[in-house]
């Protein structure tokens, strides 16, 4: 009887450790963390073949997301890349969300010149230096792609989620508020030269179209050459 007790019991433990861990996963999941993977299978379901977004490796609070051009606009054909910042505070306060992609947009700061340019520029020329950076200071209310954007400020809404964040970004491409300037360059030719604006716009969506085939082309060109040298292995006989 005392053998056949201990052998009934053994299972019950496991079943048990089993148990706390799964009790233990579900603890570590924040209402933030919920929401997010909620956000995420909202994204996969609806099918919205205008934007995209997905966590980044494993940081569920960090994603990365793309945004087609809208139709019938400047930006038609082109491809954005975006960084998501989100915290534990999600969704009662919005995210920190940038372009990784370089734009010319009244409501989007372009990027900062790289900070070792501006040292070497400095060591040689010390006046231009000063003068980049005023016309740094000047005409960029930010400086690392981030968007002026009414509904990641004073109109956020928990109700928002990810998808509704994009589909208003991408909006925004084609529908821009020169009043409420990130970029004074890009929303003072929107106002008073919409041709030059345009010509800008289209230059860097040709460049960025023109950037993603080269590294389409160079991807193909790879994966075939290393199936190519696999299959190109003769056996003698």
């Amino acid at each position: 009887m005392a053998t056949l007790s201990t052998s009934t019991s053994e299972p019950v433990k496991k079943k048990s450790k089993k148990k706390k861990k799964k009790d233990k996963k579900k603890s570590n999941a924040t209402p933030a963390k919920k929401r997010l993977m909620r956000d995420f299978k909202k994204m996969l379901t609806d099918n919205n073949t205008g934007v995209s977004a997905a966590p980044v490796d494993s940081n569920i609070f960090q994603w990365q997301a793309v945004l087609f051009g809208p139709g019938d606009t400047p930006w038609e054909g082109g491809t954005f890349h975006l960084l998501m910042d989100f915290t534990e505070e999600y969704p009662n306060k919005p995210p920190a969300v940038k372009f990784v992609t370089n734009m010319f947009h009244p409501n989007v700061s372009q990027h900062l010149v790289p900070f070792t340019f501006l040292l070497l520029l400095f060591e040689s020329h010390v006046f231009l230096f000063l003068w980049v950076l005023l016309c740094v200071w000047r005409q960029q209310v930010y400086n690392d792609g981030r968007i002026c954007l009414d509904i990641l400020k004073s109109q956020w809404s928990p109700i928002y989620d990810i998808t509704n964040i994009l589909i208003s970004i991408q909006s925004l491409l084609g529908d821009p508020n020169p009043s409420s300037p990130a970029n004074e360059e890009a929303a003072s030719l929107y106002r008073d030269n919409r041709r030059e604006y345009t010509r800008r716009v289209r230059d860097l969506v040709n460049d960025n179209v023109t950037k993603a085939a080269a590294v389409a082309s160079s991807s193909s060109s790879s994966s075939s050459s290393s199936s190519s040298s696999s299959g190109g292995v003769k056996t003698d006989q």
